[in-house]
């Protein structure tokens, strides 16, 4: 998903296409890196689902 809202970003020519995938590439990574830090915390809590 990441890689095609760049794709895309970079192939538009209206501006404002660009801004938009800019921000929606903007929100999934924020949202990525949220389940990163989530799961990091459950493998610390219950180190019965570390690498699951």
């Amino acid at each position: 998903m990441i890689i095609t809202l760049r794709i895309y970003s970079v192939q538009s020519s209206n501006k404002e296409d660009i801004l938009i995938y800019k921000q929606a590439l903007q929100t999934a990574e924020e949202v990525i890196l949220d389940i990163e830090n989530r799961v990091k915390i459950l493998e610390f809590e219950e180190p019965q689902y570390k690498g699951i």
